[in-house]
């Protein structure tokens, strides 16, 4: 008996006979089905991470393709992708030779496609450090194209606005972007922005280094957790020139005595609050506002991470 495909499946068959005239109605918009080499990424999705395609085409191979692609029609024949771009790399592994999509005109103007496309990701992406670093470097093209003398200030300012982060979001994302790729990697081990970004002062070469210690501990152990706190010591170890003084067998200098992890804590606390009172003109105190909602919410997510709530 020959192989069936997916396409000929039972689920796929209903599907099909509910689009046979290449349109069907959903919540108002009308869908189509269109040739899947048709469709052309945005530009604007370039450095946005595309990842875990597998496990989304067996989602698809198993329930079907719950949500239809957002492209612009081009007028000669071919798409662009609003949302979907993981989809669309799934219905490809799956063989797909169509796929259900809605249409929508080109826009002229390239702030506004950029906008629905950044709209789309914020609903369907995993905003992680590489998609907070691409989203806000299509950004700050965009502004500094439409406006060659706008000053850094007014470009953060319109950046938060389009993206609808704040400040000091901008401020950590812009750090990340200077950081060695090696080091944003470390993602999949589940590490977040926040901590990623307390290694933002190493040096390259640091880097590559505390992201090879970060490897080698998930290697030697699939199974462990690369917790905030690990991944602090491997930060300090690091910072410390550790590895250094493995490699020459013998310290370069004596050892500092090492502070309780409470003690720098307590430190670190202590200068972050003088610098927040520290604001005095009306920008500072705003920015001051920005870092202090925000580190609340960040804060939460820190207990969750290590288990404090």
């Amino acid at each position: 008996m020959p192989k069936r495909s997916f396409e000929s499946a039972p689920s796929m068959r209903k599907g099909a006979q509910l689009l046979q005239n290449t349109k069907t109605i959903l919540d108002g918009e009308v869908v189509i089905q269109l040739p899947v080499d048709k469709i052309k990424p945005n530009p604007f999705n370039d450095g946005v991470p595309i990842e875990d395609i597998d496990s989304l085409a067996e989602s698809i191979k198993r329930s079907g393709l719950e949500h239809p692609l957002l492209v612009y029609d081009l007028k000669d024949g071919t798409y662009e992708l609003v949302s979907g771009h993981r989809r669309l790399a799934a219905a490809k592994q799956l063989g797909w030779t169509r796929i259900s999509c809605i249409k929508r005109p080109y826009p002229d103007d390239e702030r506004k496609r950029f906008i629905e496309h950044a709209d789309a990701n914020t609903k369907t992406r995993s905003k992680n450090a590489r998609y907070w670093i691409a989203e806000v470097g299509h950004a700050d093209r965009l502004l500094r194209e439409e406006n060659p003398d706008m000053s850094e200030t007014d470009i953060n300012a319109r950046i938060v606005d389009m993206l609808g982060i704040s400040q000091a979001q901008l401020y950590r994302v812009r750090g990340l972007a200077k950081m060695n790729p090696d080091m944003l990697a470390l993602e999949r081990y589940g590490l977040s922005m926040i901590t990623l970004y307390r290694a933002v002062k190493l040096t390259d070469a640091q880097q590559e280094e505390l992201a090879a210690r970060v490897r080698k501990v998930m290697e030697n152990d699939p199974e462990a957790d690369m917790t905030p706190s690990l991944f602090g010591d491997l930060l300090d170890e690091v910072r410390g020139g550790a590895s250094r003084k493995e490699e020459n067998g013998k310290a370069d200098k004596a050892e500092k005595p090492r502070k309780a992890y409470g003690t720098k804590l307590t430190e670190m606390e202590g200068q972050f609050l003088i610098k927040l009172r520290g604001a005095k003109k009306d920008e500072d105190k705003a920015a001051a506002r920005e870092v202090i909602s925000d580190l609340r919410a960040k804060l939460d997510e820190v207990e969750r991470e290590i288990g404090l709530s």
